[in-house]
């Protein structure tokens, strides 16, 4: 279950810039609420997690996510080390 919170959560703030690149509203609210869905999961299974999004003309973008003082997205860019690195502890 864990690794498909991960995992989720990379796919969800993968589609969420992608979307605010492109400048779609709608998808980049949706997506972004589908990350802070899935970190609240996270949150209340004990981990510790920071997620923060920002208005970029009118989209809801992902800025920052940190897991267990692992960090997977700074200043709206993924850090697929990061990734890597969660699903290995």
């Amino acid at each position: 279950m864990y690794e498909e919170l991960i995992r989720s959560i990379q796919d969800a703030a993968a589609f969420n810039l992608e979307n605010a690149d492109k400048g779609d509203v709608e998808r980049s609210f949706y997506t972004a609420g589908m990350a802070k869905a899935y970190t609240d999961v996270l949150r209340g299974l004990g981990h510790e997690v920071e997620i923060g999004t920002w208005d970029d003309n009118g989209c809801d973008r992902i800025g920052f996510i940190k897991i267990d003082d692992v960090v997977l997205v700074k200043n709206s860019k993924i850090d697929f080390d990061g990734y890597g690195e969660l699903l290995k502890k």
